[in-house]
């Protein structure tokens, strides 16, 4: 993919039209704050909340969980969580941290996640991402990594049996887009 190049986003705009009609919903962004991704959902009548864990996440920290995705109970209406769980050096924090995601979210909320579909161990670019209105998404490169393992759609699948429903996107750039409602 080319530094900063724009791609179509079917999952963003599934996410959207979740959100559609509402008014005040909480939506946690967990990529690099971007005044482009807070004025577009505050344009849209709701509150972001932003939390970068890509240095916690490449560190490996021990405390990872302890220390981040620390809101209450179903606070949470939307999750941005971009390629979040790819990132997650220890394939042991994938579960924990999803099941975080089921108590920080309310019935019915919207997350978002982008998976690599590249062989194992092979060297994946981490992104920053910047939405538009329109659907697309710009990618900003953040570094590259060794991808630890790949999800399928059954890996995918049994990480989020505890949510109500998932919806697959698959792209021609190595990215498959999932959108899970709760």
């Amino acid at each position: 993919m080319i530094e900063g190049a724009k791609r179509r986003s079917n999952g963003l705009r599934e996410f959207f039209a979740h959100l559609e009609g509402q008014q005040g919903l909480r939506v946690l962004d967990v990529g690099v704050p971007s005044q482009a991704n807070v004025n577009l959902i505050t344009g849209l009548g709701h509150r972001i909340y932003t939390e970068d864990l890509f240095d916690d996440l490449r560190a490996g920290s021990p405390d990872l969980l302890e220390r981040n995705l620390n809101y209450p109970a179903a606070l949470l209406d939307g999750v941005l969580g971009w390629d979040m769980l790819d990132l997650l050096p220890d394939p042991e924090l994938v579960q924990p941290t999803v099941e975080r995601l089921a108590q920080v979210t309310r019935t019915g909320a919207a997350l978002l996640f982008m998976f690599h579909t590249a062989d194992p161990g092979a060297n994946v670019m981490a992104f920053r991402t910047v939405m538009s209105a329109t659907g697309e998404l710009t990618l900003h490169g953040r570094g590259t990594y060794p991808l630890k393992r790949p999800f399928n759609n059954r890996n995918i699948e049994n990480m989020f049996r505890s949510f109500r429903s998932l919806k697959f996107f698959l792209a021609q750039d190595q990215l498959r887009e999932v959108l899970v409602i709760r």
